[in-house]
């Protein structure tokens, strides 16, 4: 692993977890107040997260591209839905397989970001969207 994403991977360890599950202040500020909006998007990101950590965790593990490029693309819809720990945990699987880190550190890494996406689909199914 080289001293930049080193780093970037120590940064987001440190970070002490106070945010919500799911953000809703920051999802009404990304709807601009829509109502309607916030709910179509909080249940897509529901369907897609599901879908995302299936298929991070059934490929194949030398797969590292196909896994760096669903954890990023999770990374950006947490981002949009304001779910701030499935975006701090995609980032790091994200940074991992761009590392080509061992199978036990992405191991971990891959259990936590499920944790993270089970706790968020929780929250929006507690929203009752």
């Amino acid at each position: 692993m080289n001293d930049f994403a080193a780093r970037r991977l120590a940064i987001r360890e440190d970070l002490v977890d106070p945010a919500p599950a799911i953000d809703l202040v920051r999802l009404a500020r990304q709807c601009l107040g829509d109502q309607d909006l916030e709910r179509e998007l909080l249940v897509l990101f529901e369907r897609q997260a599901a879908r995302v950590i299936g298929r991070l965790t059934s490929a194949a593990s030398e797969d590292f591209k196909l896994r760096a490029d669903l954890a990023h693309t999770l990374k950006g819809s947490a981002l949009a839905v304001g779910a701030q720990r499935v975006a701090d945990a995609a980032a790091r699987v994200e940074i991992l397989c761009e590392e080509q880190a061992g199978a036990a550190t992405l191991a971990a890494a891959l259990a936590s970001l499920a944790g993270a996406v089970s706790e968020a689909r929780e929250a929006i199914v507690k929203l009752a969207v």
